[in-house]
């Protein structure tokens, strides 16, 4: 997996990671998750977790 993809909108998905049936990506510096099946990619709720590997 790579450290950044490209959509064909032009946004930056940088640092994705799967998880069960979801994948995670960080976009403008904001968390995202969306269904390995396809659909909406949603912001988790505020609070959920917390972010590892940041200087």
């Amino acid at each position: 997996m790579t450290d950044a993809l490209s959509t064909s909108a032009g946004a930056c998905l940088r640092h994705p990671r799967l998880h069960g049936d979801l994948v995670a990506f960080v976009t403008e510096d904001d968390l995202w998750l969306a269904p390995l099946d396809g659909g909406a990619a949603a912001r988790p709720p505020r609070g959920l977790g917390r972010m590892r590997g940041c200087s």
